[in-house]
């Protein structure tokens, strides 16, 4: 970049805050990562204050182009709150439900947002809209301390393997081929046959 003139004040206070200002400004932003394997959940998510973890849709339900603006509304909050002990976690519904039943969100409608803080063994669940602005209130509510938060029952599960998402859609469903002829059937309509 372009050198820039230096505007601030002359003493040390004012020169350090500059400079950590300046240092705060290049860092790149957490990545928002799917979430694989037990291993990474405990390296990546629960070693933080906060972890969010997004629930997306499976991509039956969904396509390609969701899943990644719903990857983007968590990537911009990662580079909002990049100075936090965050990590933004994403994966798809049904991948984990020992996981989704420990945070008491299975069968709720996907996409959901959780706040996991495993070291206090509580988590809170975005009610709102899956959308930047949205996630970001959420955030600020957590951080002011005003979000409902629940306890977790028991410890949290371990995670099974998941295989990480090829970035296309879902492929097209198979036909469904009958298993059997349905002229085998008996006509439903004839009255029963007793035997005597």
């Amino acid at each position: 970049g372009r050198p820039e003139e230096y505007q601030g004040g002359r003493d040390t206070t004012s020169i350090v805050d500059y400079a950590k200002q300046l240092y705060e400004d290049s860092l790149p932003p957490p990545e928002a990562f799917e979430l694989l394997s037990n291993d990474q959940f405990e390296k990546d998510c629960t070693s933080r204050q906060l972890c969010f973890i997004a629930f997306l849709p499976d991509l039956r339900d969904s396509s390609a182009q969701t899943r990644y603006f719903q990857i983007n509304y968590l990537t911009a909050n990662a580079a909002t709150f990049k100075m936090r002990p965050f990590s933004w976690a994403w994966l798809a519904a049904g991948t984990q439900p020992e996981l989704e039943a420990a945070l008491d969100i299975g069968g709720a409608g996907f996409p959901v947002l959780v706040a996991l803080n495993a070291g206090k063994k509580k988590f809170a669940v975005h009610r709102g809209a899956f959308e930047a602005k949205a996630i970001k209130d959420f955030v600020n509510v957590l951080v002011a301390g005003r979000a409902h938060t629940s306890p977790l029952k028991g410890d949290l599960p371990s995670l099974a393997k998941a295989v990480e998402w090829d970035g296309e859609d879902a492929a097209p469903m198979e036909d469904y081929e009958e298993e059997f002829d349905l002229a085998d059937l008996e006509d439903l309509d004839d009255p029963p046959h007793e035997e005597l």
